[in-house]
């Protein structure tokens, strides 16, 4: 089945979820499916006349001289490598210039894996029964951190089935997860605070600055990042601070979390909000005094 077809499966049992808007990797479908020449003519395939039946008859009609597969029908099995257009791998993977492997064989590979990872995520959705959906995932031979790029950059974020939420345990540990929960291409995390919590019940915080300065630099209005930053130091297991008094470097990043809050000035509204997450900021030894150097 092409990563198109499982595009648009996915898509269909997302839009049959009441009342919830759910984000998904909208391809950008041109109306080409397939060039090629046969005999002394050109023949195109476009999207309006596709079928997976048409697509298999055409790869195996041995009077094509050439043909070529755009990447998102392309199938492993019964596609071919030269099947495939070279500069079109950077639709799926930016490889590096100095790339020592046949880049056609690479390309296969990749269009392959994403195969295998959208078939993943669509049985995700359609498989039933927990102990079956974690023994799929224990018998799956995946690379964790190369799916969890590929959840990161597509920005995949179904819905919290925990069908869902044990893939992403099989994915992320709790010092990557940051990155895929508050992504920096979003101004806003895509789970609100009540999924968030669900989230982080499964992974605990690891590295609390981290967590804090997304926050910080998100466009969330001031009760949310107060709420955010409260609801990470509830599942954060340690100490904010080693010392009572901590400095803080003039680089952008690797604040401490007391800096954040410095600029975090509540409103009269929120005051006693923002109390309460100064009283779990000293709870976990967060430090009083900052020094910048």
């Amino acid at each position: 089945m092409s990563i198109y077809i499982y595009h648009q499966k996915i898509k269909k049992m997302l839009e049959t979820i009441p009342d919830k808007k759910y984000s998904f990797p909208e391809g950008k479908i041109n109306s080409i499916v397939a060039t090629g020449i046969r005999g002394k003519k050109p023949y195109i395939l476009k999207f309006e006349d596709y079928s997976e039946d048409v697509l298999v008859s055409i790869v195996k009609n041995n009077k094509f001289k050439s043909l070529f597969i755009d990447h998102r029908f392309w199938n492993y099995k019964y596609c071919r490598s030269e099947n495939l257009r070279i500069e079109n791998i950077y639709h799926m993977y930016k490889i590096p210039e100095d790339i020592l492997v046949d880049p056609q064989k690479l390309y296969t590979g990749l269009i392959t894996i994403n195969i295998m990872y959208y078939s993943v995520l669509h049985n995700s959705l359609k498989v039933v029964g927990e102990k079956i959906f974690k023994t799929y995932l224990h018998n799956l031979n995946i690379d964790r951190k190369d799916f969890g790029r590929f959840l990161k950059e597509k920005e995949i974020y179904l819905p919290l089935t925990q069908n869902f939420i044990s893939l992403l345990e099989r994915v992320f540990r709790k010092n990557d997860i940051i990155d895929y929960l508050f992504p920096e291409s979003r101004k806003v995390p895509f789970y609100d605070y009540d999924q968030m919590e669900k989230i982080l019940s499964y992974f605990k915080v690891d590295d609390i600055r981290t967590y804090v300065e997304y926050i910080y630099d998100s466009q969330m209005d001031l009760e949310q990042k107060y709420k955010y930053i409260s609801l990470v130091m509830e599942y954060f297991d340690g100490d904010i601070d080693d010392y009572e008094k901590v400095y803080i470097t003039t680089d952008e990043k690797d604040k401490p979390v007391g800096y954040y809050l410095s600029k975090l000035e509540p409103t009269d509204e929120l005051f006693e909000l923002y109390r309460s997450v100064l009283e779990k900021y000293k709870a976990f030894n967060g430090a009083e005094r900052f020094e910048t150097i």
